[in-house]
């Protein structure tokens, strides 16, 4: 799955001087060594419930808004950032920009750790050593050969001895738990999840000297005023990231005016542990939620998950862990088999119900039949317009806005905001891509069976920091 978010800023003049400062009081707090997103869940609801239409399937990522949010936060002062402290969940400035590292550091060091494993395998091939696997690892991808302890065991094994060593070894079944933590990292292999930021800035902007240095990893320089090159820099950026999902986020006319753009991109690939066999995979009946049958591409597995009911919500609950059991895709799929049902288990969906529905699943084996299924969502207006029901009006305002941190001169408002979101499930596993773009402008005890033969509610999430990667609902094929 991969998300991107954007924030595209244009700046007039502010008449009353603000003093220059700071992010926070403590720019250089000390990142928490095991970040945990699970406050933000209730963001990620609301958000959800505001912007999901009433037909049709939907997919996006509250995790992407969320975050480009936080980079705007950054920026903001007085009621502007009052109010997105209340709507985002944040305490304060200081813990904030600690968390914001934190999770840089896990999600942006992934792609960094497999680059350099590539590099690392490349100069044991030149040193004469056999390397276990052919995966594309930053894809995340792996061979289906078993992975323990493999690879060279020091330089002394060198040519065909290492390769004939290295063959033998992958002959044998894995015992025990193999490396330890080093095991840990290669099974995190079967998954990726990687978070890029920007803010692009106009040449000569006067930012905050305290901000760049704060964001300076982030912070790039781009002519606004040659629309077609900086959105076509922006594209380029959130492209690379989502591997092509989304190749385009915004257009010229986005950037009129513009004078900032910050940019969230998240991308996630993941195997199911329990991959469905393509040969059971054949059409079935699907129930739509105006009663018509249509048929869909039904996945079927037989094996152990976890399962419940939640009946505050009134509905089966599925986990569907992906290899490495990190992350998985929860699955809710109303009890009711009424036109009305997904519609009234989303009003009573919160935060809290959410997390008691995950909390009482238990271990049991399932028959599960799940459809292969690629949705891809677009939404502009409805963004804007949910935010604002949610608390954070004086951002999308000319005159209340107070974006003074990024600069004691300048004035920023959000006046325009769009999210592109992809997903795909299929027999293998599952891959997304999202993308938000926010525009300022001047001024019993038989085997139970889970199949989702009706409408149903699906989310993503990384189980190591309890975050919200995507959500969405499959009501047609």
């Amino acid at each position: 799955m991969r998300v991107a978010l954007v924030l595209v800023a244009s700046l007039a003049t502010l008449l009353a001087g603000v003093s220059p400062q700071c992010i926070s009081q403590n720019d250089d707090m000390t990142p928490f060594p095991r970040p945990d997103l699970g406050h933000v869940t209730p963001f990620s609801v609301d958000l959800f419930k505001e912007v999901l239409p009433s037909t049709g399937n939907f997919v996006f990522s509250p995790y992407s808004v969320w975050s480009a949010l936080v980079l705007a936060y950054f920026g903001s002062g007085g009621n502007t950032q009052a109010q997105l402290e209340q709507v985002l969940l944040l305490t304060n400035k200081e813990e904030t920009l600690a968390l914001y590292k934190s999770i840089d550091q896990i999600y942006g060091g992934v792609q960094r750790a497999l680059r350099a494993g590539g590099n690392a395998n490349r100069m044991r091939r030149r040193k004469g050593c056999a390397v276990p696997g052919k995966g594309n690892q930053e894809d995340g991808q792996q061979t289906k050969r078993p992975r323990g302890r493999q690879g060279c065991r020091g330089r002394k094994a060198k040519g065909l001895r290492a390769a004939a060593t290295e063959k033998s070894k992958r002959r044998q079944p894995r015992r025990g738990n193999g490396g330890g933590a080093r095991t840990k990292r290669m099974d995190n292999a079967n998954y990726t999840i990687s978070v890029a930021n920007r803010v692009y800035i106009q040449e000569g902007f006067p930012l905050n000297r305290c901000v760049r240095r704060a964001l300076m990893k982030e912070l790039r320089t781009v002519d606004f005023q040659e629309e077609e090159a900086a959105a076509d820099t922006i594209n380029r950026f959130v492209k690379g990231t989502t591997r092509g999902k989304i190749p385009k986020l915004v257009e010229a006319e986005d950037l009129t005016s513009s004078m900032m753009v910050l940019i969230n991109a998240v991308f996630f690939k993941g195997l199911w542990k329990m991959q469905f066999d393509p040969k059971d995979t054949r059409p079935s009946p699907f129930t739509t939620p105006s009663g018509a049958t249509e048929e869909v591409d039904m996945m079927r597995v037989e094996s152990a998950f976890n399962i419940g009911m939640s009946e505050e919500l009134e509905a089966q609950v599925l986990e569907m862990p992906y290899r490495g059991e990190g992350v998985s895709t929860f699955f809710l799929l109303p009890r009711d088999r009424s036109e009305e049902a997904l519609e009234m288990m989303v009003e009573r969906l919160t935060g809290a119900s959410l997390k008691s529905a995950m909390r009482r699943l238990r271990n049991r084996n399932v028959t599960v039949g799940l459809p292969k299924f690629k949705l891809e969502t677009t939404i502009r207006d409805e963004l804007k317009i949910g935010l604002t029901s949610m608390g954070v009006g004086d951002l999308f305002s000319p005159v209340a806005a107070d974006m003074s941190t990024f600069s004691p001169n300048e004035r920023l408002f959000l006046n325009a905001g769009v999210h592109k979101a992809v997903i795909e499930v299929n027999e293998e596993g599952s891959e997304a891509a999202a993308a938000t773009a926010f525009s300022f402008g001047r001024s019993a005890r038989r085997k139970p069976t889970f199949v989702c033969n009706r409408p149903f509610l699906f989310f993503i999430l990384d189980k190591t920091t309890s975050n919200v990667l995507f959500m969405g609902v499959f009501r047609e094929p």
